[in-house]
């Protein structure tokens, strides 16, 4: 299954809809069909928003971007925290040659939900070099904005089985339930 990002927003207040259509690509090696599937596989559920500064690219093309804790739903990592998610999606301030209209994953001014695991790539040098990094589970499966309103909105096309709106009573009852604390 291949990820196609494009984001259509104008304005602020309007949330960031993927569609199919852009330059980004990704495999997924699982497709999550509810958000307790995705809780199960992700070590912590956060909300952050961008802090702004300048992105860090490897030599792989991959962002380190430094992100604020807003609030922590699972895992170790805490409101207040600043943590750094590795991501290959577009960052704030950059843009395609292509396509200078697509809107960043992770946008300034704007709170998301995420679904994360620790990078780790099973070599040391590798592990060290990015200690206490973390990646988004599931690829755009794990990106969420939280709207103004405090609705979370799906950003993925291809979860359809996620419901597209939801709210945070929804979110801890799948965390519950992917920690089996619930039915």
């Amino acid at each position: 299954m291949t990820v196609l990002a494009a984001c259509a927003t104008s304005t602020q207040d309007e949330i960031l809809v993927y569609s199919e259509g852009s330059y980004v690509e990704a495999s997924r090696f699982q497709e999550y069909r509810t958000l307790a599937e995705l809780a199960a596989d992700s070590e912590a559920v956060v909300e952050v928003t961008y802090r702004e500064g300048e992105i860090v690219h490897d030599e792989w093309g991959f962002a380190h971007v430094e992100v604020d804790v807003l609030a922590s739903h699972r895992g170790d990592v805490e409101a207040g925290d600043t943590i750094i998610v590795r991501t290959d999606l577009l960052q704030p301030g950059e843009a395609y040659e292509s396509r200078p209209d697509l809107t960043p994953a992770i946008a300034t001014g704007r709170d998301f939900l995420l679904f994360l695991s620790p990078l780790t790539f099973g070599d040391a040098e590798l592990d060290a070099r990015w200690p206490d990094e973390w990646v988004v589970q599931g690829y755009l499966a794990g990106y969420y904005e939280i709207g103004p309103d405090d609705v979370i909105h799906r950003l993925d096309p291809e979860s359809p089985d996620i419901p597209a709106t939801f709210d945070r009573s929804v979110l801890l009852a799948s965390i519950e339930k992917a920690d089996g604390v619930s039915d």
